[in-house]
């Protein structure tokens, strides 16, 4: 038999080199690997985030409930019911016509009347009036500026006079007057058939159709 050779390396194994695209590419994969796992670690925390606020939220939203179901069905108190009864009323005064009340009046001002008081009854249907004046004559006019004057007065009254004297001055004469009062925007009532106004003698002015004896 013929004698037969076996050619065996015992020189260990060369390991490749590296290239240099290799290296590239080896890095690329290790920066997309990490800005992966950055990314991931970055949506999971603001999903927890955006999950705890959602239960805070529900929280809160059940805790109002709850208060609103409480304040609706609670019952006030005394001093509560007092102090909204108060609010309603200055509401209700503040939104009744004192600017025009007061316009009208100074519009209907006539020389030598000096207005001394001025008050209004809590439905505010009813002005009252204190006015001093030099002699009646000027009251009257008076009288007769307010009686016509128009929305939202309505009509004036001579409830009264008396003259008053002072040391030392002339004599003055001290009136009290009522006015009627009307809401905005309504139109006065018509007078009834047959009624009688005031004159249109400057010289004879009247005190009202509705004047007090």
């Amino acid at each position: 038999m013929a004698d037969e050779h076996y050619a065996i390396d015992m020189a260990a194994p060369r390991r490749p080199r590296a290239t240099p695209w290799g290296t590239v590419l080896l890095a690329a994969g290790l920066i997309a690997l990490g800005w992966t796992g950055l990314k991931l670690q970055v949506e999971q925390s603001q999903r927890a985030d955006d999950e705890a606020t959602l239960v805070r939220l529900e929280a809160a939203l059940v805790d109002r409930g709850a208060a609103s179901h409480a304040a609706a069905t609670r019952v006030p108190t005394a001093a509560e019911r007092r102090v909204q009864s108060d609010l309603a009323r200055v509401s209700g005064d503040l939104f009744r016509p004192w600017f025009p009340m007061l316009d009208a009046l100074e519009a209907s001002a006539v020389q030598k009347v000096n207005l001394q008081q001025l008050s209004v009854d809590a439905g505010f249907t009813k002005l009252q009036l204190r006015v001093d004046a030099p002699d009646l004559t000027r009251v009257l006019q008076y009288v007769h500026a307010l009686d016509t004057a128009g929305t939202p007065l309505q009509g004036a009254q001579l409830l009264g006079h008396e003259w008053q004297t002072a040391a030392g001055a002339p004599r003055r004469l001290q009136a009290r007057i009522s006015v009627g009062l009307v809401p905005m925007g309504k139109a006065m009532a018509p007078q009834p058939p047959g009624a009688l106004g005031c004159g249109t003698d400057a010289a004879l002015p009247c005190l009202s159709a509705r004047a007090a004896p």
